[in-house]
């Protein structure tokens, strides 16, 4: 255990005198750290998946890499638009995002392509399996094309909570 001293911000007199000013809460010389709110480390992994997800998409990791990340279905839906060869290399910028919901975290990534600028949204979702990527688009580049399977119906989507 780390032995810190504590020290009065305001004892100059003795305490118990009859001049005493009421004594100081005891305080830390050196501040303790501070827990990581989960917001930070939930933002810090959206960042590096945008980062990884940009790296598959110009073609320097396999896609294969992603697999664990995201959802099977979005992973059947991806392989139309994994590498984009022609299009100058990405440029990540920033990546903002926030908790929607106990275990649901959405997150927007600016991403810069030469003088174009565009966006990559996406979700993460806790599973038993850990946090995974269920939803994502580029919206400039419209919606993903339907996976080369059917989908379960019992499975919802996130269209089906649009009124």
């Amino acid at each position: 255990m780390s032995q810190t001293a504590l020290t009065r911000t305001d004892a100059t007199t003795h305490p118990g005198s009859a001049s005493s000013p009421p004594s100081a809460p005891l305080t830390r010389s050196t501040p303790r750290p501070q827990p990581q709110p989960p917001t930070a480390r939930l933002a810090r992994m959206a960042r590096a998946f945008a980062h990884l997800y940009l790296e598959v998409e110009r073609g320097a990791r396999p896609h294969r890499q992603l697999q664990r990340l995201l959802c099977p279905v979005l992973y059947a839906r991806l392989p139309e638009v994994w590498v984009r060869p022609h299009a100058p290399p990405p440029q990540l910028r920033t990546v903002t995002g926030c908790r929607t919901a106990p275990g649901s975290f959405e997150a927007v990534a600016t991403v810069t392509r030469g003088h174009r600028v565009g966006a990559l949204a996406f979700r993460l979702r806790r599973t038993s399996a850990g946090w995974r990527v269920d939803e994502l688009c580029r919206p400039e580049h419209g919606p993903l094309p339907d996976p080369p399977f059917p989908v379960p119906v019992d499975e919802p989507d996130v269209f089906d909570l649009v009124p």
